[in-house]
């Protein structure tokens, strides 16, 4: 497979990946496109608290082979920084997408087999990284639970 990611500064932030999303393990993930046409935004929680959200743009569920969609920290009264990570192939091996604190950033991502797991994550000032989707969230990058696009 092959992926590209690159994180541009400023507010024109853009950052390129490869995927769509479902839903594999997580029993509260949600879906990346619910249907053509129809994008669902994602969310990570931990304390309670809507930590990161995965918010698709408008039109991206469209078959045309790309998913756009702009990460957001959604606490970011909080200080703490989110970040956004993928893995192409299914073997745990993600890669890191960018990140952002206190705002957000764009996310295009397109790949040559349709499919990726997406994870997202909160690494809090004290350096604590807790990642997953949905609620379903662990400590350390790679645990928690992810989300599958697939089939753009």
């Amino acid at each position: 497979m092959r992926a590209r990611s690159r994180l541009a500064a400023g507010g024109a932030s853009l950052l390129m990946l490869t995927a769509l999303f479902g839903v594999i393990g997580a029993t509260s993930a949600e879906a990346r496109c619910a249907g053509q046409g129809n994008g669902v935004t994602s969310t990570m929680s931990y304390g309670g608290t809507v930590r990161v959200r995965d918010v698709p743009n408008s039109g991206t569920c469209n078959g045309d082979g790309e998913y756009h969609a702009t990460l957001v920290d959604a606490s970011s009264s909080d200080g703490h920084r989110v970040s956004f990570r993928w893995d192409g192939n299914g073997d745990g091996n993600y890669t890191s997408g960018g990140s952002v604190e206190n705002g957000s950033v764009g996310i295009l991502v397109t790949d040559n087999t349709s499919r990726a797991h997406e994870q997202l994550c909160m690494i809090t000032n004290a350096g604590n990284v807790y990642c997953g989707w949905g609620s379903d969230v662990g400590t350390g990058y790679g645990s928690g639970g992810f989300g599958v696009n697939s089939g753009f």
